[in-house]
């Protein structure tokens, strides 16, 4: 991959199978991910290395919008709401912040 250039699918699945495993700990910044746009990019990539589940729809931005409840506005700051009762996997998974870095920016 030159530099400035995005990753193809394959360098996309290499680099966050590397970040993937790392493991939680106290202090640090995780972010939720919605399981809807996840499934997309593995399949995208062929993440779980099944060629049943694969795809040649690239998903766009990560979109995060089935996991809210509502959106209110304050002065002070926009405020998001989580949908109440969702569940990992089913609904969301986890992602640290190195993940969550590398998909926003692709």
């Amino acid at each position: 991959m030159m530099e400035g250039t995005p990753p193809d699918k394959g360098e996309e699945k290499a680099i966050v199978k590397q970040l993937w495993g790392t493991p939680m700990e106290t202090g640090q910044v995780w972010y939720l991910l919605s399981t809807r746009w996840w499934v997309t990019w593995q399949d995208w990539v062929n993440f779980r290395d099944d060629p049943m589940c694969t795809s040649d729809f690239k998903p766009g931005p990560i979109d995060n919008t089935v996991l809210l409840k509502d959106r209110t506005m304050s002065k002070e700051k926009k405020k998001l709401k989580l949908r109440d009762h969702m569940l990992p996997d089913s609904d969301y998974v986890l992602c640290c912040e190195a993940v969550w870095q590398k998909l926003l920016t692709w």
